[in-house]
C-alpha cells in the first residue's frame, strides 16, 4: 500500500498460497533490516505440519515469515507452541484452541519483536532463531470483555536508558493499559527465569479498548 495525507492506493496484493486453508490473517510488520520481508500474525483455523518441521511434530500457522516479492511463506514460527505436540489430526476450533495474534510490535533489538495475543499474552520473540524470550501476562478484572492485547509500544529514547530502565506500554481490548519494565530481575522463581517489573496498571483508561499506544520521544 502507498499512503499519504490525502489517499491510499494499493500498489501490490500478495497471494498467501498453500496458507489460506490454514491461517486467517490480522496484523503484520515489516521488521527492521528484513528486505521484502514482512511478519503476519493471525489466527489458526486448524493444525497443519509445515513442510520443513518434523514429521512427528504439528503446529499452528499463527505467525509467518513471508517474502512480498515471491508470494511464498518463508517460515512459520513454532516458539509460541509446544514443541513437544504429536502429529493429529484434531481441529483448532474443536479440542485445541491457541490463541489468535493480535498485536506486533518492532523492539529496539534487531531481529526481536513483541508478539501480543488474544488471550492478554505478549511474548518477546527472537525471530532470527525462532526462540521465546520470555512473555507478560494481563488479565481482565471484567469476566464479559477479552483482555486481548490491542497495541505495544516500546520506550527508545537515550532518557530511559540513562534511567536504567527499559519501558514497554501495553493496551488491551479492556482499556487497561500497562507499563513494564523489561529489565530483568533475579529473583528465585519456580520455572527459573528472571522477572520483569510492572511499573503501573491503569484500568479503563479509555472505553471501548486502546487503539493505539505510541511512545513519544524524550518524554
Amino acid at each position: 500500500v502507498q499512503a499519504s495525507r490525502r489517499s491510499m492506493t494499493i500498489v501490490k496484493t500478495v497471494d498467501l498460497n498453500g496458507i489460506g486453508s490454514h491461517f486467517i490473517p490480522h496484523v503484520g510488520i515489516h521488521p527492521a533490516t528484513y528486505v521484502n520481508k514482512i511478519i503476519l500474525g493471525g489466527q489458526p483455523t486448524s493444525v497443519s505440519r509445515h513442510p520443513y518441521q518434523r514429521e512427528d511434530s504439528v503446529f499452528p500457522a499463527s505467525l509467518l515469515l513471508v517474502n512480498v516479492r515471491t508470494g511464498k511463506m518463508i517460515h512459520s514460527f513454532q516458539c509460541l507452541f509446544n514443541k513437544k505436540g504429536k502429529k493429529n489430526q484434531r481441529s483448532i476450533n474443536n479440542e485445541e484452541k491457541y490463541p489468535t495474534i493480535t498485536s506486533l510490535e518492532q523492539s529496539p533489538a534487531v531481529d526481536t519483536i513483541a508478539v501480543g495475543t488474544s488471550d492478554g499474552s505478549v511474548h518477546l520473540i527472537n525471530t532470527l532463531h525462532d526462540v521465546k524470550l520470555f512473555s507478560l501476562h494481563h488479565k481482565s478484572k471484567n469476566a464479559k470483555v477479552t483482555n486481548a492485547v490491542s497495541s505495544i509500544s516500546f520506550r527508545t529514547d537515550g532518557n530511559a536508558t540513562r534511567q536504567g530502565v527499559a519501558p514497554v506500554a501495553v493496551g488491551c481490548d479492556d482499556g487497561s493499559i500497562s507499563v513494564w519494565d523489561l529489565t530483568p530481575v533475579d529473583e528465585d522463581n519456580q520455572d527459573g527465569k528472571p522477572r520483569r517489573t510492572l511499573l503501573t496498571h491503569m484500568d479503563g483508561t479509555h472505553h471501548g479498548g486502546i487503539s493505539k499506544l505510541e511512545y513519544l520521544p524524550g518524554e
